[in-house]
C-alpha cells in the first residue's frame, strides 16, 4: 500500500482575484486533498492562525498569497520551528523571487516543498514586526499605505507607480539617520534590506545576503519631489 502524500496547513488570502488569483484557486481546489484550506478576513487572522499550527507543532505551513499575507504568517511562526512554505500569489512576489521560488506557476512551486527544499533565512524585526526580506520609512512606506487593493487588482504592478505619483505630489517627509560613527545622513526614504530585491525583480541592495545577519541600509535623497 503507498504511503498517503503530506497534507499541509494553507493559509490563503481568498483577495487574490484577476486571472493570477483565479490560476492560483484553480491549482489549489485541484489538489485539495494536499491541504487543509484555511481563508482569512484579515492580517491579524492569518498571524492567530500560524501562530496556532506553530503552537500545534505543524513541520509546515503554506502561505498562499502575496508578500503582504506572507509576512503575517511569518509573523505567527516567528521563534517557533515550523517551516514556511510559499505559494506565490500576489503581485510582487519579492520573497519568493529572492529565494528563487517559481512564482509564475503553483505546480512548480509546490515541487519545491514537496522536494523538502528548505533553507534558513535571517529574520529581523522593525517596531515589534518580523520580516524577512526589507523594510522602510518615509517614501516608500507611504506608497505601500497609498496603494489599495483595488488598484492592485486593476492595474498589477502599476498600481504602486499610480501611488507614487500621488505621494510626490505632497510634501516630501523629512528623516535623520543617525550611524554608530556620529555620522547623520537626512533623506525622504530609509530602506533595509534583508535580500538583495526591491519591488519585484530590481537587485536595490547588490551586496545583501539573507544569511549573513547583516542588513543592507540604502537612504534616498529629495531627487524625485517637486
Amino acid at each position: 500500500m503507498s504511503e498517503l502524500p503530506i497534507r499541509y496547513p494553507l493559509i490563503l488570502n481568498p483577495k487574490a482575484k484577476g486571472e493570477k488569483g483565479r490560476r492560483a484557486l484553480k491549482f489549489i481546489m485541484a489538489n485539495a486533498t494536499r491541504f487543509t484550506i484555511y481563508a482569512t478576513g484579515s492580517r491579524e487572522e492569518a498571524i492567530d492562525l500560524a501562530r496556532q499550527f506553530a503552537r500545534e507543532g505543524e513541520d509546515l505551513v503554506i502561505a498562499a498569497g502575496g508578500d503582504g499575507t506572507l509576512n503575517a504568517v511569518i509573523e505567527g511562526l516567528a521563534g517557533s520551528k515550523t517551516a514556511l512554505g510559499v505559494f506565490p500569489t500576489g503581485t510582487m512576489n519579492v520573497f519568493a523571487r529572492e529565494m528563487g521560488i517559481p512564482y509564475d506557476k503553483l505546480e512548480d512551486a509546490m515541487k519545491v516543498i514537496d522536494g523538502g527544499h528548505s533553507e534558513e533565512v535571517d529574520l529581523f524585526a522593525m517596531n515589534g514586526a518580523p520580516f524577512v526580506q526589507m523594510a522602510g520609512v518615509g517614501f516608500d512606506a507611504q506608497v505601500i499605505e497609498e496603494t489599495t487593493w483595488e488598484s492592485k487588482k486593476r492595474l498589477g504592478p502599476f498600481a504602486y507607480l499610480l501611488a507614487a505619483s500621488k505621494v510626490l505630489r505632497a510634501k516630501p517627509p523629512q528623516l535623520t539617520v543617525i550611524c554608530s560613527d556620529g555620522r547623520e545622513l537626512e533623506g525622504v526614504a530609509i530602506l533595509v534590506g534583508n535580500g538583495s530585491l526591491y519591488g519585484g525583480q530590481f537587485p536595490l541592495f547588490k551586496n545583501a545576503s539573507n544569511t549573513d545577519s547583516l542588513l543592507d541600509v540604502v537612504v534616498f535623497k529629495e531627487a524625485g519631489y517637486q
